[in-house]
């Protein structure tokens, strides 16, 4: 939510966005697309967004050389592109190196800021720091459920910021971080 409400309402340039998904199928990529898009269209927001889906199945995580082969169509009609694909969005980064103004391209996962001059943004996971914690509470004996969602509240998911496009984003991304956190919560309360 916070990403897309930031783009949406700083990044004048975006007028179409394309979602590129590793499938249709993966109920987390889903979760992060509808969050991304509640955000973007939040406040009747004029930027639009196509999802494309790369592969019926896991396929699509590992999809680099198809992924830039239709960068190039995708450049001609998008200037931004979410990657939900896994390792595939090195196709994308690639592009972006070949191509400096093409369009921007967030990074997935950790920060891609190094990997292209395009990233304004990454969404990153610490998961070290989630297994070590859980290691730590292993160890110290306390129950741990079988399974934890760890949205923004958790410290473990962050937005990181590409340091050329700071100026233009860090006061849309700290006035939204709030209310991502409430949606989050509301969101994941209701399944």
């Amino acid at each position: 939510y916070q990403a897309g409400r930031a783009v949406g309402h700083s990044m004048d340039e975006v007028k179409n966005i394309a979602i590129v998904s590793a499938n249709q199928t993966d109920d987390y990529l889903t979760d992060l697309r509808k969050g991304f898009m509640l955000g973007l269209f939040d406040e009747n927001n004029m930027v639009k967004a196509d999802t494309l889906f790369l592969a019926a199945d896991s396929k699509g995580y590992n999809m680099t050389d198809s992924a830039y082969h239709i960068s190039y169509a995708l450049d001609s009609m998008y200037q931004m592109v979410l990657p939900l694909c896994g390792g595939t969005i090195q196709g994308f980064l690639r592009y972006n190196r070949e191509h400096p103004s093409s369009f921007y391209t967030i990074g997935i996962d950790t920060d891609m800021q190094q990997y292209a001059s395009r990233v304004p943004f990454s969404l990153v996971k610490h998961l070290d720091q989630a297994v070590s914690d859980w290691i730590a509470k292993w160890v110290a004996g306390d129950e741990i459920p079988p399974h934890l969602y760890y949205g923004l509240e958790s410290g473990y998911t962050e937005i990181v910021l590409s340091d050329p496009y700071k100026a233009l984003l860090e006061s849309a991304m700290q006035q939204y971080e709030q209310t991502a956190i409430t949606k989050e919560n509301e969101y994941n309360a209701s399944k």
